[in-house]
C-alpha cells in the first residue's frame, strides 16, 4: 500500500495545475505521515500511470539470525525501533513508503525533473545525508543497508471486490532489490548504499549522483555481470565519511 504524507500530495498536485499555498509550504513539510490516502490518484497527479522515479530498499543486518527461534512478539520489539527510525527519516523528505515486509522498507521518489519544487535527486541526498549525519554522531546505532536504482515505474492499482492497493511494476525494483544481496554491503560496518542501473541504462550516470553528497565515502564505478534476473549492472558504493 502505498502512503505519502498531506504535503507532498499537495505539492503533486501543484505540479499538474493544482494550487498550492507557498506560505504554507514549511508547515506542509512537518506533518506526519497520514496512512492510507484513499489511493491516491498517482496517475492522474503525473498526467501517465509511468513516472520515472527512484527507487530504494532499506535492511536490518542480523535481522534474519536474530529472528531464529524468536516469537513473533520478540521479533516485533526486537525490530520496530529500527523501522520506526527509518520511516521518520523517510517521511521526513515526504518519500512514498510502498512496504515494510519484516525488518526491509521499500519507498520510492517519483522524478519530475528539475523543475519541481524539490528534485527528486536533492531528496536522495537529503535521505543520504540524514543517515550519514546520525551515524556520525552516534544517534543510529544501528548495522543496516540501502539499495537504490532509477528508472521508469508503472504505479497501478490491484483490486477485487474485497481488497485494493496500489502497486508499482519497473526493472529498477529489481535492480535495487538485487543489490542488497551483493558481496559489497555484505558486512556494513554502520551503513553501507549500493546505487547501481541497469548498464543497458547507463545514460544516468551514478558518478553524477555520487559527486554532491560530500557525507558519504565513494567507491569507483563497478560492474557486475550476473545480477539475478537483471543481468549487467554499473554501481558504485556509498560509505559514511568519518570527519
Amino acid at each position: 500500500m502505498l502512503y505519502v504524507s498531506e504535503w507532498f500530495h499537495k505539492y503533486l498536485t501543484h505540479r499538474t495545475g493544482g494550487k498550492i499555498n507557498f506560505a504554507d509550504l514549511d508547515n506542509y513539510k512537518v506533518k506526519s505521515l497520514d496512512g492510507n490516502s484513499d489511493f491516491l490518484i498517482l496517475q492522474e497527479t503525473f498526467n501517465k500511470p509511468t513516472i520515472p522515479s527512484y527507487v530504494g530498499f532499506i535492511d536490518l543486518k542480523g535481522f534474519s539470525e536474530y529472528s531464529h527461534l524468536k516469537t513473533g512478539e520478540e521479533i516485533y520489539q526486537f525490530v520496530n525501533p529500527f523501522i520506526e527510525y527509518i520511516l521518520n527519516t523517510l517521511k521526513r523528505e515526504n518519500c512514498y513508503i510502498d512496504k515494510t515486509i519484516g525488518d526491509e522498507v521499500m519507498f520510492i521518489i517519483p522524478d519530475g525533473g528539475e523543475k519541481t519544487i524539490i528534485p527528486a535527486i536533492l531528496t536522495i541526498e537529503q535521505i543520504l545525508g540524514s543517515f550519514a549525519y546520525d551515524v556520525r554522531n552516534k544517534s543510529c546505532n544501528y548495522k543496516f543497508r540501502i539499495g537504490i536504482s532509477y528508472g521508469d515505474l508503472f504505479f497501478t492499482q490491484i483490486s477485487n471486490n474485497r481488497y485494493k492497493e496500489w502497486t508499482v511494476f519497473g526493472e529498477a525494483i529489481h535492480v535495487a532489490k538485487r543489490l542488497m544481496s551483493i558481496e559489497d554491503l555484505r558486512d556494513p560496518k554502520n551503513v553501507l548504499c549500493g546505487f547501481g542501473i541497469n548498464y543497458a541504462h547507463r545514460f544516468v550516470n551514478p558518478i553524477y549522483f555520487a559527486s554532491y553528497n560530500q557525507n558519504w565515502e565513494k567507491s569507483p564505478v563497478k560492474e557486475i555481470c550476473n545480477l539475478k534476473g537483471v543481468g549487467k549492472v554499473v554501481y558504485i558504493v556509498l560509505e559514511p565519511n568519518k570527519s
